[in-house]
C-alpha cells in the first residue's frame, strides 16, 4: 500500500494550467483552454466500504474555460493495485449523492463501475506514474485517456473521436501544476 499512499499525495490537490495558457498568450496561438482539476479523496464519505478495503476513491471536479463558456464535469474514480502490483483507476459512475451535496455520504453498495470506461494501468520510473486507457464508448465512438502524474504536475490528454475523427481533443496534453495538495 505504499506505493498507493505515495501515489495518493501526488494526485489529491488542486491543479491549473495557467502557466500553460499564459505561456500560450505570450506566443500568440492559445491552443488549450484554461483548466482546473480538484482531486479530492473521498473514503471517509463512504459507507459500507469495510475494514480491509484496500484503495481509495476520489471525487474529480473538471473545470474549462474558454472564450464561449465554462465547461465543468465531475468523475469519481477508484485507485487500488492491481494483480501485477500496478496502480490501477477504475471509473465509477458518480452517485446522486455525490452531485447534490458535497460533504453527503454513499454507499459502497449502491457504487457501479462504468461499463464505458477501460481502467487505465500506470506504470511507474523515477518517481512518475504514467499511462493510458482506450474505452469505446460506441462502436463509432474513442475516449483516448493519456495521463502522466509527477509530484508537482498533472499531464492529461483526453480526445474523443467519432468514426475517426478527432472531436474533442489536443495534440499535446493539458499540463496542471499543483496548486495545493489536498
Amino acid at each position: 500500500m505504499n506505493k498507493l499512499n505515495e501515489f495518493t499525495a501526488m494526485i489529491c490537490g488542486i491543479f491549473d494550467n495557467k502557466q500553460q495558457y499564459e505561456q500560450e498568450e505570450q506566443n500568440g496561438s492559445v491552443i488549450h483552454p484554461r483548466a482546473k482539476r480538484t482531486i479530492r479523496p473521498c473514503n471517509d464519505r463512504i459507507v459500507n466500504l469495510g475494514e480491509a478495503f484496500n484503495g481509495f476513491f476520489v471525487l474529480e471536479d473538471n473545470e474549462y474555460t474558454t472564450p464561449e463558456k465554462t465547461t465543468t464535469f465531475r468523475h469519481l474514480f477508484l485507485f487500488d493495485i492491481n494483480d501485477e502490483g500496478k496502480i490501477r483507476l477504475t471509473s465509477y459512475e458518480v452517485p446522486a449523492a455525490a452531485d447534490i451535496n458535497e460533504n453527503g455520504p454513499f454507499d459502497y453498495k449502491q457504487l457501479k463501475i462504468s461499463n464505458k470506461f477501460t481502467p487505465l494501468i500506470y506504470e511507474e520510473a523515477e518517481g512518475e506514474f504514467w499511462g493510458e486507457s482506450v474505452s469505446h464508448f460506441s462502436p463509432v465512438t474513442t475516449f483516448t485517456l493519456w495521463m502522466c502524474v509527477t509530484s508537482t504536475r498533472l499531464f492529461v490528454n483526453e480526445v474523443f473521436e467519432n468514426n475517426g475523427k478527432r472531436m474533442i481533443g489536443y495534440d499535446e496534453p493539458i499540463i496542471y501544476d499543483k496548486i495545493r495538495p489536498l
